[in-house]
Order: C-alpha cells, then sequence, then structure tokens
C-alpha cells in the first residue's frame, strides 16, 4: 500500500479543520445530554411508559455515548467523521423526543421525521473513515436523498394514520396534507431513504475493496442496512401494528455498531500513533540503533536513497527490496518511495497511514536524512578501503617483485665481492667502503620490500610490530603499548600512523622525541603520538594514512604545538 504524502495546508485551512471537530463532538455531546436529561424529566412516561425493556433503553444509552466518544476522539484526527457522527447522533436521537409529553404534537411529529439524516451521518462516518477517502458525489447525493426524506416526512405524515407508530399517536395537520396522504408522504420518504442507502452500500462496499477492509466501514454498511430495512417493511405493512419494540430497535443497533467500531478504532488509531511516536523517538536517542523494534502495530522502519532504488536501516546498512517487509505500507514524496514501514500482523495499514501526524512525519524525515547520510558515508568508507586494499595488492606486487629481482643480485654480488676480497686477499679501503656500501643498499632494499606492513603484525601483534619499528628508528621512541587483540586492518592502519608519523621526525635539526600510546576504550582503539622535531607540515604526510583510517571507519586528529605535534587515531575495533 502506498499513500502520498499530505499536500500543504494554509492557516486559515488548519484553523478550520480544527474548528470543525471539536464542534461537531460538543453538538454530538449536546444531542446526547439533552436527550438523556429530557427522558429522565419524562420520568416515567417515557421511555418506560411505552413498556421498553430496561435492556433496550440501557443498550441505547451506551450507544449514544459510544456515538458522543468517538466524535470526541475523532475530532482532531478526523473531522469529518466526527461531523457523521453528530448528523448521526442527531438523526437518532431527536427522533425519541416524540415520546415526551411535554412536547406539543406538531413538535413530535417533526422529530419524528428527523430519523432520515441519521443515514446520511452514518454513511459520512464509513466513506470518511479511510484515509484519503475523498468521494464526495456519492456522500451529496445521500444527503440530498436524506434531506428531502426529511421534508416530505414533515410535511405529510400524520403520526394518527401510522398503526406502527408507538412513539406519538398525537393528531397534526401536516403542510401538505391536502397534497399528500400519511401513508403516501411514509412511503416516499421510505423510497427515498432505500435510494440513500442503496448508494451508501454501494460506495462503502466500493471503499473496502479499493483501500481495504475496516471495522468502520464494515459497521457502516450495517448500520445503513439496518436503518434502510425497516423503512421498506413499514411503507409496504402500512395497515399491520408494529410492537413496542421492533420500532426502536433498528436504531439502537444502528447506535451501537456507528458508536463502539470508531470508537474502539479512534482508540487503536490513538494507541498506533503513540507506538510510532515512541519508535521514532527511540530511534533518533538510541543513535545507531539500526532497526527499532516498537513490539506494536509497526515493528521497522526503513528508508529508500533518493535516486538509488535502494532501502537501508536507521544504521544506513542496505536491505533488501521485501526484507523483513511481510506487511507494510510505502509513503512516497515529490521524489518517489520514501519511508517503509513495517506492519505487525493484524494491523491495519490504513491506519497506521491515518495516524502519521505532521510532526512525526517531519521526524521520519529527519530519521530518513540521517540514514541516508550514514549509508553514503559508508559507501565512501567502502570505497576508501577498496582504494586501500587495491594500494596494498599493489605494493605487496612490488614487494614481491624486490625480493625475487634487485634483492637477489645484490645479495648475489655481496657474495661474489667477499668472494673476489678471499681470493685476492685485498683488505684495500676502496673495496671496504664497497662492500658497505651494497652491504648498505641491500639493507635499504630489504627495508624497502618489507613495507610498511612487516609479518609480525600478523604473527605477533601490533606491540611488537611497534618494538621493532621503534628499535630501527633514528628518533628516540617510548612506546605504551599493550598486547591487543586487533583486526589485522585496524593494527595496520595503527602501524602506519606510527610508521608515517616517524618517518616526518628530523632528528637532525634539532630535539626530537616521539612518545607513543595506545588502548582500547570503549570499543576503539585509541592511538596517541606525541611528536618533537617534525619537519615541515604533518598533514601532507598523512594524507594517504588519513583514508586508510577512514577506510576502516575511524579519524585521524592532528593537534600541532609549538615545537611539535599529538596525533590521534581513533579506530572501531570491534
Amino acid at each position: 500500500m502506498a499513500t502520498r504524502a499530505r499536500p500543504a495546508v494554509t492557516g486559515l485551512d488548519v484553523r478550520a479543520r480544527v474548528a470543525v471537530g471539536p464542534v461537531a463532538a460538543l453538538v454530538s455531546s449536546g444531542v446526547v445530554v439533552l436527550t438523556i436529561g429530557g427522558s429522565i424529566r419524562e420520568y416515567p412516561a417515557s421511555p418506560f411508559e411505552l413498556g421498553l425493556p430496561a435492556w433496550l433503553v440501557a443498550a441505547a444509552l451506551c450507544g449514544s455515548l459510544a456515538i458522543a466518544g468517538a466524535a470526541w476522539i475523532s475530532a482532531s484526527d478526523r473531522p469529518a467523521v466526527a461531523v457523521g457522527l453528530a448528523v448521526a447522533t442527531v438523526g437518532l436521537a431527536v427522533p425519541a423526543w416524540a415520546g415526551w409529553t411535554t412536547l406539543s404534537a406538531d413538535a413530535r411529529a417533526y422529530a419524528l421525521a428527523v430519523a432520515p439524516i441519521a443515514l446520511a451521518g452514518v454513511a459520512q462516518v464509513g466513506m470518511r473513515w479511510s484515509p484519503g477517502a475523498r468521494d464526495a458525489a456519492p456522500l451529496k447525493a445521500i444527503y440530498g436523498l436524506a434531506g428531502v426524506a426529511v421534508i416530505v416526512h414533515a410535511a405529510g405524515y400524520n403520526p394518527l394514520t401510522d398503526l406502527g407508530c408507538t412513539r406519538t399517536c398525537g393528531s397534526v395537520q401536516p403542510l401538505a396534507g391536502g397534497l399528500l396522504s400519511g401513508h403516501a408522504a411514509y412511503a416516499l420518504a421510505a423510497a427515498l431513504i432505500t435510494a440513500a442507502g442503496f448508494i451508501a452500500a454501494v460506495a462503502l462496499i466500493r471503499q473496502r475493496r479499493r483501500r481495504g477492509s475496516s471495522v468502520v466501514t464494515w459497521a457502516a454498511l450495517l448500520a445503513v442496512v439496518t436503518l434502510t430495512v425497516p423503512w421498506i417493511m413499514h411503507a409496504v405493512s402500512w395497515t399491520d401494528s408494529v410492537s413496542r419494540i421492533a420500532e426502536p430497535l433498528p436504531g439502537v443497533v444502528a447506535g451501537l455498531l456507528i458508536g463502539f467500531a470508531p470508537l474502539g478504532a479512534g482508540i487503536g488509531a490513538r494507541r498506533v500513533r503513540t507506538q510510532i511516536q515512541e519508535l521514532v523517538e527511540r530511534l533518533a536517542d538510541d543513535g545507531l540503533a539500526g532497526r527499532g523494534e516498537a513490539g506494536g502495530h509497526v515493528h521497522d522502519v526503513q528508508f529508500a536513497v533518493p535516486g538509488e532504488g535502494r532501502w537501508v536501516d536507521r544504521a544506513g546498512a542496505d536491505i533488501g527490496p521485501d526484507d523483513g517487509l511481510a506487511r507494510g505500507i510505502v509513503i512516497s514524496d515529490a521524489s518517489g518511495p520514501a519511508l517503509r514501514l513495517n506492519i505487525a500482523p493484524g494491523g491495519d495499514p490504513g491506519e497506521v497511514a491515518a495516524t502519521l501526524t505532521p510532526a512525526t512525519m517531519l521526524a521520519l524525515q529527519n530519521l530518513r536524512l540521517a540514514a541516508v547520510s550514514r549509508a553514503r558515508l559508508a559507501d565512501v568508507r567502502a570505497s576508501q578501503r577498496r582504494i586501500v586494499d587495491a594500494s596494498d595488492a599493489e605494493r605487496q606486487r612490488i614487494e614481491r617483485d624486490l625480493h625475487d629481482g634487485a634483492q637477489q643480485r645484490l645479495v648475489s654480488a655481496s657474495f661474489q665481492l667477499s668472494l673476489a676480497r678471499n681470493r685476492l686477499n685485498d683488505d684495500s679501503e676502496a673495496l671496504t667502503r664497497t662492500d658497505a656500501s651494497l652491504r648498505e643498499a641491500l639493507a635499504r632494499l630489504r627495508d624497502l620490500g618489507h613495507g610498511i606492513f612487516p609479518g609480525t603484525i600478523t604473527t605477533e601483534g601490533l606491540a611488537a610490530a611497534l618494538e621493532d619499528l621503534a628499535g630501527r628508528s633514528r628518533v628516540p621512541t617510548t612506546l605504551d603499548v599493550p598486547a591487543l587483540d586487533l583486526d589485522r586492518d585496524v593494527a595496520v592502519a595503527a602501524y602506519a600512523v606510527v610508521a608515517t608519523a616517524l618517518a616526518s621526525v628530523r632528528p637532525d635539526t634539532g630535539p626530537s622525541s616521539a612518545d607513543i600510546a595506545a588502548a582500547v576504550r570503549d570499543g576503539s582503539l585509541e592511538l596517541r603520538l606525541r611528536l618533537i622535531g617534525c619537519a615541515g607540515p604533518v598533514q601532507d604526510d598523512l594524507v594517504d594514512v588519513a583514508d586508510r583510517v577512514g577506510a576502516v571507519g575511524g579519524r585521524l586528529l592532528i593537534e600541532p604545538f609549538d615545537g611539535g605535534v599529538v596525533l590521534t587515531a581513533e579506530m572501531p575495533c570491534v
């Protein structure tokens, strides 16, 4: 399921949306309170004089309170639903006023005429509950038909001529009494309500197919049928009396359906919103926590890398197109897919999408920016590692060539020179200098062929390799490096830092020294060098070394001071 980002709205639009929901909830609550208060005032004449059982009265009361509660739950997030609940409350509660003896006969008849608008309110609740549902034409038709049914009922219906009327039997003079009989007015209103109910049922079924099943959609559909069928049956059996329970029962059932379904769904949506907000906050607070298991409706949040067609988790690690996404929604923006939410089994993707407030979307977008930045930083480090690996491979090839070529020739030349000196028994100064120069060239070539990565690093560890390096260095060096179990790449990077740093010190230009210390803290190797007597800018010598440190996910800090520099290399080693 994909959903587009909500379009921007103006401040006036926001204020209007904020105002409509609470006003509708207030109207719904006011009608319920007025109905309950009026019924208590009429006690015992209404509703108990009608012989209604206590369970039916209790059910009607529960349904009314549930509708009012659902209106308040939906007021801020779904103002259109709150308006529908307010309309349904009026259509279901006001007809009960027809049983109040304190009202005039005309007022009681007009109260009965309000009933058709309950169908329109129920349809609006079901059609506007799902996010993005904007089918205005069917809803306008339903309201139009229901409104005409109210007018026809009020203008031509006479309760005294209706054997099925149990709430009021007073004689009234309908405005259109000369044009329509009571039966004709009721039949016409029933036909209008049937047409409205048919349109509502079709719209709700189509919405369920397009946007997925929802408990509110199902409840609204059942409530529409429950409210429509009694009108048809009573219009057909006009001369038959109706039991006192049968007349109010459909309205009570519809009230329970359209009250408790959105109330429960609204409470669930609040819980989902809270879980998503907690997930976002935890992901933001946990740094590189990666995938955040919410333990609720949303199990995971994944992020799309713009323009690359791949998805990453919170830590920036690549994930497959369907990795861990058994059921979820994709949220898109102007650039394409942006976020992916993994929904728990039993969760409703539409409900989750509806709970994404602008503040939550902004927080998710910020998390996306951070995840994409980490992914691209990982790409850079991977590129650095590939470059370093290629450089090492080339260096090793050169080392083999030197060992197998020039070094062997120099060894052979040194051996031949020694044989010649022995045969000629010549200890002249020229031959001695030549032999010494040859041996020095061989030693330098061995050092060059040995490279900056001696085998000691692999066999004996970083500490032993640094001791050998310090022993060969012309710079007075102190070491405080314990035996550490490090990955070879980290150890090689640390060795490269020390070797390059010592090479930058020139003991022949003045006082010089090097203090080297290493320790592992919080899963990272911290290598600290204090150098005195550096020649020239050290930064120029450490460019390649800094790339090597970055390739293993570390960083190299350079802090110059008067007469020297302090180098600090930090590299993860776990």
